[in-house]
């Protein structure tokens, strides 16, 4: 990565309207993974003097400000409550604290990676995106843009809903990137289920979620809903695995998540 200027914005308006000046002008979140790519950018717009780090909670959601770092997430007592620690159990298995430190949420979101471990959290815990122009929009919403906002992500909402949790990676080694990983929330009226690093971006597995939240689970269901699963997503190859170890491991830890989350009230 190649940066020409350094712009430390004022406000989001400033930093706004520099980024429209050029398509070269990029927002710099924690750029922990923005500097290993090889591009050119004209201005990096860093905002961290406009208070985007802070996180709030009404009586119904939790507001997360985009510069907030994965490190502060994984500290949040409140919101880990409210989420059964869904959060923390993703972030403490994402490289070091160090690293934990600088990395943020925006900057995580907005890559799209399909490597990461939270994506898959913020889609089963429902979060709304705010830009500053385009507004508000879903979490999945975004995932299936074709093209990116030419925008900036400000805050992250997510509703408060107590419920129990299932978190799982698989990789080769603590700090490598996921083979696979599952984030499971069941609340009292729904299972919520997201499986990422197919290695393609993480995804809602929406048919498996309605028929076993129509149909319950049990041991007449449970093959149907595993087969539901395995037909719905889709695996493939990378260096990290095969796409039919993906399948294998994928039917394992589907069981197990699903079990480990209907257990008992929430």
């Amino acid at each position: 990565m190649k940066i020409q200027q350094y712009h430390r914005a004022t406000s989001l308006e400033d930093a706004y309207n520099v980024l429209m000046a050029n398509p070269k002008n990029h927002i710099l979140g924690g750029a922990l993974w923005l500097k290993q790519l090889d591009r050119e950018i004209e201005t990096a717009i860093d905002l961290q003097d406009l208070k985007l780090d802070e996180i709030s909670q009404s009586e119904t959601h939790f507001r997360i400000g985009s510069m907030t770092t994965l490190y502060r997430l994984e500290s949040a007592e409140a919101l880990n409550e409210w989420c059964d620690q869904l959060v923390r159990s993703a972030m403490q298995h994402i490289m070091g604290v160090s690293f934990r430190h600088s990395a943020t949420l925006g900057g995580s979101i907005m890559g799209r990676y399909a490597f990461s471990d939270l994506i898959g959290v913020f889609l089963v815990l429902e979060a709304e995106l705010e830009f500053h122009k385009t507004g508000k929009m879903s979490l999945e919403a975004f995932l299936h843009e074709r093209k990116m906002p030419n925008d900036i992500l400000v805050a992250i909402y997510i509703p408060k809903q107590k419920g129990k949790s299932f978190f799982k990676k698989v990789s080769n080694t603590r700090l490598d990137f996921a083979i696979l990983n599952f984030a499971f929330f069941k609340t009292d009226d729904q299972l919520r289920i997201a499986i990422g690093s197919r290695p393609s971006i993480a995804m809602l597995a929406k048919e498996t979620m309605a028929f076993i939240n129509a149909s319950g689970w049990n041991d007449d269901t449970k093959p149907q809903a595993l087969e539901l699963f395995m037909n719905e997503v889709s695996f493939g190859n990378n260096q990290r695995g095969s796409a039919e170890y993906r399948k294998q491991l994928a039917k394992v830890y589907f069981m197990r998540g699903v079990e480990e989350v209907m257990k008992g009230d929430c």
